[in-house]
């Protein structure tokens, strides 16, 4: 049997929660980890017994376009099918249950699907976002679960969908007709896989209500039974014998440069102002879990996240003067003046702010040309380096900041600006 020769990047094709494929991907990778325990005994040189738990690492970056809707599908809260630009903030409550289910659609020509690879129940351990002044905005988030599954033949068009409770024996895909064309393979009730068609025991039934789809199903222990407030998650194949390609090459924003981005870093006591000669800022969010185990069920029911969420903020700037540290210990008003003789670093006040402003536009930044809104309050300088190399054409001071306080505020545009 003849083998492609390769599946290109151009060959996959990224969705999230749903049947919407990301945009502006530029990374995703996965791992499958079989950490492994060797059971022994006394008297008996050998291993009795060897145990294996799965464990799936991912990760996602994305340009960043000035759209917030790769952030809110990181975190779970992406549009649906039904759903129409809406507009969304985000602030660190969302991260308790920033859960997502991947699929990624492999072609080896561009044209004919070939196989579907699922992570399912993907909890978010971090995420970074980093605005350079010479490249590309970048958002990266990094993920850890215990499903991974390919899809391939009868299978191969499998995408993941939310369900919503109705009734202890119904649950709902909002806003699709699936019940003609789509056959049922699984279903995820929080962590738990409740039922699978390839198992002779379960039974799944898709049925459309309306311009909704309800599911049913059944396994060894009989008539599924859902509660309300648990996580639904289906995975159903689809009709599609094609692979899901953009119609024309996308548009408008491919990723941000410099010119789409302002940033703010002050002390609310002082003017809120541009900052000048900025190099880089990257923002980083530690979102480390433990996992929740229980007697009776072999993964973990939950990973638990740790708080408070510690966020890592490095601002580089070139060096020209002492504003932004004149601005940090609240002598920006002497500074202004040329009367400031004196920053004492131990003064280094824990309430600065730091904004970041998204344009669509490189060079008109008025408020109807703004996409997104950045902010981090409570900040603490936790660092200031300083390194100047001979070769350097300019020396760069980094400002590196701590916060636990994060809101990011804009809509779910679209990129065809």
């Amino acid at each position: 049997m003849a083998k492609p020769t390769a599946i290109k990047p151009a060959g996959k094709k990224l969705f999230v929660d749903g049947p919407n494929a990301a945009k502006r991907v530029q990374t995703v990778s996965s791992t499958n980890d079989f950490q492994e325990e060797k059971l022994l005994e006394l008297s008996n040189p050998q291993v009795s017994e060897k145990i294996s738990d799965l464990a799936v690492t991912a990760s996602l970056e994305f340009n960043d376009f000035g759209s917030i809707a790769p952030f809110m599908q990181a975190i779970g809260q992406g549009q649906w099918q039904n759903e129409d630009n809406v507009a969304r903030v985000i602030t660190d409550t969302a991260f308790d249950n920033a859960i997502i289910d991947t699929m990624i659609q492999h072609s080896k020509n561009g044209s004919s699907l070939d196989f579907s690879e699922w992570n399912g129940y993907l909890f978010l351990t971090s995420f970074s976002i980093n605005y350079p002044a010479d490249g590309i905005a970048t958002e990266s988030y990094s993920y850890e679960g215990d499903h991974a599954r390919f899809f391939l033949n009868n299978w191969k068009e499998a995408i993941t969908y939310k369900a919503d409770f109705v009734d202890s024996s119904t649950v709902r895909i909002s806003g699709v007709n699936l019940a003609a064309t789509h056959d049922p393979i699984l279903l995820l009730v929080n962590q738990t896989v409740v039922s699978e068609i390839s198992d002779t025991d379960d039974s799944l039934t898709l049925t459309n209500n309306g311009a909704d789809t309800d599911i049913t199903g059944a396994n060894e222990d009989g008539n599924l039974a859902f509660t309300d407030g648990d996580r639904f998650r289906a995975v159903i194949s689809g009709s599609s014998t094609t692979f899901s390609q953009f119609a024309t090459t996308p548009a408008g924003i491919g990723g941000l440069r410099r010119g789409h981005i302002d940033a703010f870093l002050y002390n609310p006591a002082g003017n809120i102002e541009k900052t000048l000669r900025v190099q880089s800022i990257s923002i980083d969010g530690d979102l480390s879990r433990e996992e929740g185990l229980e007697l009776g069920s072999k993964k973990p029911y939950f990973r638990i996240l740790g708080r408070p969420i510690d966020i890592s903020i490095a601002v580089e700037v070139n060096e020209t003067d002492l504003e932004e540290f004149a601005k940090l210990s609240g002598n920006e008003t002497a500074f202004d003046a040329n009367t400031l003789d004196e920053i004492n670093v131990d003064n280094y006040l824990t309430d600065n702010v730091l904004e970041i402003l998204i344009y669509s536009s490189e060079t008109d930044h008025t408020f109807a040309k703004e996409l997104k809104r950045l902010k981090f309050t409570a900040l603490s300088v936790a660092s200031d380096d300083d390194s100047t190399n001979v070769s350097d054409t300019v020396g760069t001071r980094t400002i590196n900041l701590t916060s636990e306080n994060f809101l990011i505020s804009g809509t779910a545009v679209s990129p065809f600006l």
